[in-house]
């Protein structure tokens, strides 16, 4: 099993290991834009949470 920052910090190194075994790059790739695509949406989960905090400490100051 290969570390997740291994395969993040040198995708070329992992790639020569697949050739080097007869196993398709594809699946890098595809694991590759599927790693990129949840680190994108975790972002937008992160910013959406902050909001709602700082939503949350205002509406208590409305009512008052």
């Amino acid at each position: 099993m290969l570390d997740i920052a291994v395969i993040r910090g040198d995708p070329e190194r992992i790639r020569t290991m697949l050739r080097n075994r007869n196993y398709p790059e594809d699946t890098l790739n595809e694991f590759l834009g599927l790693d990129a695509e949840w680190r994108r949406l975790m972002e937008e989960g992160n910013q959406l949470r902050r909001k709602r905090n700082e939503a949350s400490v205002r509406v208590p100051k409305l009512k008052g």
